[in-house]
């Protein structure tokens, strides 16, 4: 069965999020940057902490914010949901200076903590006339995939996968791609069938993105795109 994806403009996602971003540094350095991103289907509106300092006040569901300066090093980074005190994500991750990234809660919530994973995203320029792509599997309800990532109107038949067997939180590289029209494919591990797809969208040259392939509450599968670099 087909199922396909709608994707989500990352305009919308961050104006609906904008009051509750404090744009402030997570420290005192302020040497890198980061975005903090919910892709959990049941883990509800969360405060964001970064070493006990709310920097969100209330990140929704399928929702990433801005790019926030954080300080190199190592930082505690905690969610705790709206109306409680449960922190259901609490961990200390490194960040390296100079580097944007993008810290996200995947997959369901199980014994009051979700796994969040965090990825450096590349600020480093295309290629003249290309641009770069890399796909994550955050579709919980799924589990592992292989991911295609084809030109628009490719019969994933004739192809091998991008990345194969990807579990949830795995991402492909940065795959350096000339400026056209695209689609994405979860398929089944080892099958062609019981895929779904992103539909057709369009890689502008001289930018670099990332999409999120993710699972709804409701059990719709869609895709996040985020602009890393232009």
């Amino acid at each position: 069965m087909k199922s396909v994806w709608k994707p989500v403009s990352l305009c919308a996602a961050v104006i609906a999020i904008a009051v509750g971003v404090l744009l402030t540094g997570c420290g005192s350095g302020g040497s890198s940057k980061i975005r903090y991103l919910n892709l959990s289907p049941n883990l509800s509106s969360s405060q964001v902490l970064v070493d006990g300092k709310s920097v969100v006040s209330s990140l929704g569901f399928g929702v990433a914010t801005n790019y926030v300066s954080i300080s190199s090093g190592t930082r505690h980074i905690q969610f705790e949901p709206l109306g409680t005190t449960q922190n259901v994500v609490d961990q200390m991750v490194s960040i390296q200076s100079g580097t944007n990234n993008t810290y996200a809660a995947q997959g369901f919530v199980t014994a009051n903590q979700v796994v969040p994973f965090l990825y450096q995203d590349n600020q480093t320029a295309p290629s003249t006339g290309n641009c770069q792509l890399r796909v994550i599997n955050a579709a919980a309800s799924l589990g592992n995939r292989d991911i295609y990532v084809v030109p628009s109107g490719t019969d994933i038949n004739t192809v091998s996968p991008t990345l194969g067997n990807a579990a949830i939180g795995t991402a492909t590289s940065y795959l350096s791609l000339p400026a056209g029209s695209y689609a994405i494919y979860f398929a089944q591990p080892g099958f062609k069938t019981g895929y779904v797809s992103s539909g057709a969208f369009t890689l502008t040259a001289n930018t670099n993105r990332t999409i999120f392939g993710y699972t709804s509450p409701f059990g719709f599968f869609t895709i996040l795109t985020l602009a890393d670099f232009n």
